[in-house]
């Protein structure tokens, strides 16, 4: 069993938007957290009997209360975990002003560049060998409704069930898809995500901080992983 962790970042100065996905074998991911977890406990500095909840982690806005270097190390934590847990890192991205974009939806902008990249990795991941799989995505109430085509196929599944009575014989993305799946923000898999989508977008930007490039100096090689690492051209 294989979950696919899923979420979506935005590039303002370059303007597109992108899919992340990592994918994550059901037997390690106790292990990755707990040695996560772990990994913070001694990045924060607390004592052994301290034991309250960290704060929820944001790869672009890490906690204050920690040193730079201390930011630092916590990044290259997460990133480092993650490769060691995760068989697969997924990520394709379109423009806000893309033509094909527009041709599709019917609209550009930020939702339907979301909505292109989330399409196009349902559809890549389909001929990937990751089965049986489960898909989970951040709970996002302000998104939910215009990802809610993606992520329910129940209908598709009815249909080609159907079909099959007749004769055809269907080898697809829902046959060893076992479903669609949310989880809160403070979930360490989508933390992972979360850490790694912004990795490639500062190794990608034209400009970052000194800070940033810190941050990237001090993080491990994950290209051995990458399934997919592009933001499609315009057109």
């Amino acid at each position: 069993m294989n979950f696919i962790y899923v979420d979506e970042h935005d590039c303002h100065q370059e303007k597109y938007s992108a899919a992340v996905a990592l994918v994550f074998p059901a037997s390690i991911i106790s292990e990755f957290r707990n040695n996560l977890i772990s990994r913070m406990h001694k990045i924060f500095q607390r004592s052994e009997t301290y034991a309250a909840p960290f704060p929820v982690l944001h790869a672009s806005s890490l906690p204050e209360t920690l040193e730079d270097f201390q930011k630092i190390e916590l990044f290259s934590a997460v990133i480092e975990e993650a490769s060691k847990a995760c068989i697969g890192i997924y990520r394709v991205g379109y423009h806000w002003n893309d033509s094909h974009t527009l041709g599709i939806f019917g609209q550009a902008g930020i939702g339907a560049a979301r909505l292109a990249s989330f399409t196009t990795l349902q559809i890549e991941f389909s001929q990937l060998p990751f089965n049986p799989k489960v898909v989970v995505q951040e709970y996002d109430a302000s998104h939910h409704a215009a990802f809610d085509p993606w992520l329910n196929r129940t209908e598709n599944l009815e249909q080609l069930t159907q079909l099959q009575l007749l004769g055809h014989d269907f080898e697809n993305h829902l046959s060893q898809n076992i479903g669609y799946y949310y989880a809160p923000k403070r979930d360490y898999q989508l933390y992972a995500v979360d850490f790694v989508a912004y990795h490639l977008k500062l190794q990608q930007r034209k400009q970052i901080s000194d800070f940033q490039a810190r941050l990237i100096a001090a993080a491990p090689k994950i290209d051995r992983l990458m399934i997919r690492n592009e933001i499609i051209p315009r057109r």
